[in-house]
């Protein structure tokens, strides 16, 4: 009786054991980029905004920013993936530090330098293709992302001679364009950590292809980094 039940179960057994689960075709991942961010600028030909132009390519320089934010990827072959998610980032410019000067002598002597801050929320749609069957395989993107405004602030610091300083923030948000569509291009390394769960570093630039503002100067933000993210494979599939 011992054996014919073992033999009744022995399919069952043996189905268990055929069965292994493989890595699906949607991933999640987290990310964040430290970014150098800076501006370009378009005069519309008169005589007023050249001079702008030349003003401001004298006195403005680049600052750091940052993007991060969630990712969702879905494999359409071995080869091509795509992209998508949500982002936030924190992008601009800043200014030289300029001497302080008062009507009066009276003021504190010091230096004052301004910082632009864009704030937006962002959708990514890139399309992404990976070389390799190592666990390092090469990738590379491109693609466009759709930026909200979320806030525009001017931020006036005050430096003092004894190592103190003073902010003056000013929003400006309603002044500027609320949507900007942007370009994305980026290549770097993903290394496969575990069978669901890789690491993913690339170089990063993104360029504003609509202008932050309806004005006779234009500008269009851009910022480069180097993005990191890990993403992990959710879905998996019962493979016999």
């Amino acid at each position: 009786m011992k054996p014919l039940f073992l033999l009744l179960l022995l399919p069952f057994v043996t189905n268990g054991q055929n069965k292994t689960t493989s890595p699906g075709k949607v991933s999640f991942g987290l990310n964040f980029s430290p970014d150098y961010c800076y501006r370009t600028l378009k005069s519309d030909g008169s005589v007023s905004s050249n001079f702008i132009v030349d003003t401001r390519e004298d006195l403005e320089i680049a600052q750091f920013g940052y993007t991060g934010g969630i990712s969702i990827c879905v494999d359409l072959s071995k080869r091509i993936a795509l992209e998508t998610g949500l982002q936030y980032s924190n992008k601009g410019y800043r200014t030289r530090p300029q001497g302080l000067y008062y009507a009066q002598p009276s003021g504190p002597p010091g230096t004052i330098e301004f910082f632009y801050d864009f704030k937006y929320l962002s959708i990514p749609l890139k399309a992404r293709c990976i070389l390799g069957n190592s666990k390092a395989r090469f990738v590379a993107a491109v693609g466009m992302t759709t930026n909200f405004l979320i806030e525009a602030a001017e931020t006036a610091r005050r430096k003092y001679p004894d190592g103190s300083y003073r902010n003056t923030k000013q929003s400006s948000t309603p002044t500027f364009n609320r949507v900007d569509i942007a370009a994305i291009v980026s290549t770097g390394i993903s290394y496969k950590m575990t069978q669901r769960t890789e690491l993913v570093g690339e170089p990063t630039f993104r360029y504003s292809l609509l202008k932050v503002k309806d004005a006779p100067v234009t500008e269009h933000l851009w910022n480069m980094g180097l993005n990191v993210g890990v993403y992990y494979r959710l879905h998996s599939r019962a493979k016999k």
